[in-house]
């Protein structure tokens, strides 16, 4: 489990690195970052370690990150589930393209 937070660490730290590298650039405004994930991971949790055949909330619950100065409002948390289905409405929502009609 150490390294598994070490890893978020610099990850966090690499991520800080970007943005910050793209705000020093000028590319804040016209950036829209989103981050997410396929998987969680289990540690021992329910006798497992990794990720698996398993449905339990370590592996089913992922990131999902939005950065975008000016664009997603920063510490904002929105309650309730969302899953990968709702990023391109979310994208299109930001760029103020309307969801095609179906």
């Amino acid at each position: 489990v150490v390294a598994y937070d070490q890893e978020i660490r610099y990850t966090d730290d690499e991520l800080e690195r970007l943005f910050e590298e793209i705000q020093r650039l000028g590319l804040g405004e016209n950036t829209i970052f989103i981050l997410t994930s396929d998987h969680g991971e289990e540690f021992f949790e329910h006798g497992l370690w990794g990720h698996g055949p398993t449905f339990y909330e370590e592996v089913t619950r992922v990131p999902l990150m939005l950065w975008g100065p000016g664009h997603i409002p920063a510490g904002r948390r929105v309650p309730g589930l969302v899953g990968h289905i709702d990023i391109m409405p979310t994208i299109l929502d930001l760029l103020n393209v309307g969801v095609p009609k179906q």
